[in-house]
């Protein structure tokens, strides 16, 4: 069927009437979906039925609100692909509700549930069709992803009741590389197929979640009719015959692109080179040169390649590219003969690169860095069809220069000068406090006691969602990940009232009142979880309270219940005590719920170690440990206790046909002691900066109350 023109009408009305009343009609229904008309089966705007489900597809304007898209904001033109805008509509047409999986972040993503990642989870859920003016398919390498569990496991469901709909805007030139589209200049037509989750990958979710609300997910698949629209422009793509092709390999040949920044680009003054500092994007370009087709595996985002990289001179320069870990997204390759890949690079190596001057840049691209077996030592992944060896590409010249100050000027994007406010829940001024703000420009901006009754000016703001912490005295402190800012308007921030918790700090030597003691920020989790956050900043964290002349210590700013974390309980915090007197030993307390009242805590002396390690000479000569303090993290889980400790070498001196140590400053509580009497090298572990027992490892473990002498360790355990 032919699309439908810009002022064709629905049922009698006026196109632009009939979306003013669908935009009505959301308003007054719930966000997530949208009621239409009863009389369905006439509007031919939908495609096919499927399961219950249909599906229409609708330009608008890439100016399109995602979050509460405009429906009569229609357009059919487009300057160039970026701005290729469609509004998708899943409308549930059955007698039951349906559970659709959405482009929203789920229950996996507890700090950005509920944000849209359309970018991200649209293709995984939706791809398109496009056929050009004569209705020939737009030539396009074919890709898929190889597996989706772990990502639909954590995309939003949908419950929609039966005459409501799902409005999704997508952007197909916006998904994630490689998945997105590009298409010149040109008439075309589109339609668009959304798919629930396989049963595999349903069966999968329920096997580990079966609680889960996206193991009852619509598992089939539904197809938009065609919709008519033309791109006025090319997009700003590199020629594959303009690129310098390396050597073929068993039918494929790869070429290396760089990505420069647009303000390098448009330099005015023409300055030659890149800016040192600009982060430069690379890009894989991938060719079957073979008369066959060939497939491979690739991440989204290439890493662990390796970047060769010479000076003028010739002289090779070290760089190494940054290596993230978690779970890689694969996409499966599937290249007709002539047919290119473009693979986008995660962190470029190049961007190394200190010293201005020429350079030549190529890659060894390692298309078999990752393989995988199962219990009989057959290979699962990639598949045996697949790709698998190093492919090179050509060599590419590169020029960095000097930055300047100018450089730094044009590298921002639009800015101005936000304005934020801090009230209370009935929408009283908050007087003071400390806030860190992240945002697009600025990584971090803290000051202590920033916070204001008036407004609080912050620099360099962009309209992109901004990260706001903040602690206030007297109200629970929190976190705002998505803190929007907008030129010549306020920000108000609510911050909840805080139910303060108390302890008292005494001496265990006379049992006086410990004055002037800085009480640190530690650790939090959540009384429900099994396990905690690794504490990024160790001991050292931000002084949260100090202790008075009586010892008393008020935290006037816990949280009850961390609002990321709802369904894992009260809030729990961990603090680190430095008292003021000298002859007092740090110490650990926790956990902690906001309200509650500890009653007195006893601080004790430091405590020394003295001891001897016994054995053969060459017992002796292998001898190698670390010792720390642990400090034991528990939970109201019964599963939920874990050890924190920073473990260092253990210093030895030679004493006759024996070791000697001695360590200092100790707290009282436990003292572990990891040695290895074995052949050199030990092979050691560590989680952070904790050291883990390993299967030669000898674990002696003290504990401390009063000095302690004469720690005798032998290869046979502790004397």
């Amino acid at each position: 069927m032919d699309a439908i023109p810009l002022r064709t009408e629905f049922f009698g009305v006026p196109r632009l009437a009939f979306w003013a009343l669908i935009l009505a009609l959301l308003i007054i229904s719930t966000p997530a979906s949208v009621a239409f008309a009863d009389d369905q089966e006439v509007d031919e705007t939908y495609g096919p039925e499927s399961h219950g489900l249909r599906c229409r597809i609708v330009t608008v304007s890439s100016e399109t609100d995602d979050e509460s898209p405009d429906f009569t904001g229609g357009t059919d033109v487009f300057s160039d692909s970026d701005q290729l805008t469609f509004l998708v509509e899943l409308n549930n047409v059955s007698d039951k509700p349906i559970t659709l999986l959405g482009v929203r972040y789920g229950e996996n993503y507890p700090t950005a549930k509920g944000k849209l990642n359309t970018r991200f989870l649209g293709p995984h859920l939706f791809d398109f069709q496009f056929t050009d003016e004569q209705g020939e398919p737009v030539q396009r390498a074919e890709r898929f992803f190889v597996s989706q569990f772990m990502v639909l496991s954590g995309a939003s469901t949908h419950e929609i009741d039966p005459g409501e709909s799902l409005p999704i805007v997508l952007r197909p030139a916006k998904f994630i590389q490689p998945t997105h589209y590009v298409l010149p200049a040109g008439k075309y037509r589109a339609k668009v197929r959304y798919r629930g989750p396989s049963e595999e990958t349903v069966a999968e979710i329920a096997k580990h979640w079966p609680d889960k609300a996206q193991a009852k997910a619509w598992t089939h698949e539904v197809t938009s009719r065609e919709v008519a629209f033309s791109i006025a422009a090319d997009p700003a793509a590199v020629n594959p015959s303009d690129l310098v092709w390396g050597p073929a390999k068993d039918g494929l040949q790869a070429a290396l692109e760089y990505r420069i920044p647009g303000y390098v680009l448009e330099d005015p003054t023409e300055a030659p080179g890149i800016p040192l500092k600009t982060n430069v994007g690379v890009v894989f370009h991938v060719k079957n040169v073979s008369d066959k087709p060939i497939t491979f595996v690739s991440e989204t985002s290439r890493q662990d390649d390796r970047a060769h990289v010479r000076n003028a001179n010739g002289e090779k320069v070290n760089v190494s590219g940054t290596f993230f870990s978690g779970w890689p997204i694969d996409v499966r390759w599937n290249l007709k003969p002539g047919d290119v890949a473009t693979l986008n690079v995660l962190a470029p190596a190049i961007n190394q690169i200190k010293e201005p001057g020429e350079y030549s840049v190529h890659y060894d691209i390692r298309l078999n860095s990752r393989v995988s077996h199962d219990a009989d030592g057959n290979q699962t992944f990639p598949a045996k069809q697949d790709w698998q060896d190093v492919l090179t590409t050509g060599v590419m010249p590169l020029v960095f220069r000097a930055r300047t100050i100018d450089d730094d000027v044009r590298a921002k994007p639009p800015h101005f000068v936000g304005k934020l406010q801090f009230v209370g829940e009935n929408g009283e001024p908050v007087t003071s406090g400390a806030f860190t703000f992240r945002g697009e420009i600025q990584s971090k901006y803290h000051k202590d006691r920033i916070i204001k009754p008036e407004l609080v000016s912050i620099p360099d703001c962009t309209t992109k969602p901004s990260g706001v912490t903040v602690r206030a005295d007297g109200f629970e402190e929190a976190i705002f990940y998505d803190v929007k800012f907008a030129e010549g308007k306020t920000t108000v921030i609510k911050l909840k009232p805080a139910a303060p918790a108390r302890f008292r700090l005494l001496s265990s030597i006379d049992g006086s009142p410990i004055s002037g003691a800085k009480v640190r920020y530690f650790n939090k989790t959540s009384a429900q979880t099994t396990v905690g956050p690794y504490p990024s900043d160790g001991i050292e964290g931000p002084v949260w309270a100090i202790s008075d002349d009586d010892g008393a210590v008020i935290l006037n700013s816990l949280q009850k219940i961390n609002p990321y974390y709802e369904k894992q309980g009260a809030a729990l915090y961990y603090f680190y005590i430095e008292p003021s007197q000298a002859d007092l030993a740090p110490h650990f307390i926790g956990p902690l719920k906001a309200g509650q009242d500890l009653g007195n805590v006893k601080l004790g002396a430091f405590v020394e170690v003295s001891g001897e390690v016994h054995g053969t000479p060459q017992d002796l000569d292998r001898f190698a440990a670390e010792w720390d303090q642990p400090f034991v993290q528990k939970t109201e889980n019964p599963d939920g206790t874990w050890l924190y400790a920073n473990s260092q070498r253990l210093k030895t001196q030679r004493d006759g046909a024996k070791l000697t140590f001695q360590l200092t400053g100790l707290r009282p509580g436990k003292l572990r002691i990891i040695s290895n009497f074995g052949p050199r090298p030990h092979k050691t572990s560590h989680s952070y900066s904790r050291r883990e027992v390993g299967e030669t490892d000898l674990l002696v473990e003290v504990d401390l109350e009063k000095p302690t002498t004469k720690v005798v360790i032998t290869p046979e355990g502790l004397k």
